[in-house]
């Protein structure tokens, strides 16, 4: 059913094509999406601790005042999507604050999909999963991380379908 190469799907993971490549090499075909996003999720999920901590560690810290230079466009436009390009002085240095005690904590970067998500809510559970346990938020990044593909799927296909 679905008759993309593998290659339209490249940029769904940050800098992590790997899966993509790994999931079309172990699966011939996918008979519709929603096949093809779980069996992209067991190939992460049947991947190493090291391969997931490097597929987090891909990801760009949300950091307010965003940088070009650092983010792929899907993440460009999804951190400017949410409002971090505008979010205030205090709520910057709040980001900068819950990323040095996250990263000190967790040693990867705070990941959520910010897609329909504004400055307000992002730190809300940015404050809320700094407190988490490493177990407990390793499953979460790694959750928001299959979020973030899918919303990048959508994306993709609709665009491809206009």
């Amino acid at each position: 059913m679905l008759g993309y190469k593998k290659e339209f799907f490249f940029g769904i993971y940050e800098k992590s094509d790997w899966i993509i490549s790994e999931t079309y090499k172990r699966c011939k075909e996918f008979q519709n999406i929603d096949e093809f996003k779980d069996e992209l999720i067991s190939t992460v999920s049947n991947s190493t601790t090291e391969k997931k901590i490097l597929l987090l560690k891909s990801h760009p810290q949300l950091t307010g005042k965003i940088s070009i230079k650092n983010l792929t466009k899907e993440s460009f436009n999804e951190q400017n999507s949410a409002g971090l390009q505008n979010c205030s002085q205090e709520e910057f240095e709040e980001l900068h604050s819950l990323n040095a005690s996250y990263n000190e904590k967790f040693k990867f970067p705070f990941i959520i999909a910010v897609t329909g998500l504004n400055v307000t809510k992002i730190l809300e559970q940015f404050r809320i999963r700094v407190s988490n346990n490493y177990l407990e938020e390793l499953n979460e990044a790694i959750f928001q991380v299959h979020k973030i593909a899918e919303i990048r799927i959508k994306q993709k296909i609709n665009l491809t379908e206009k």
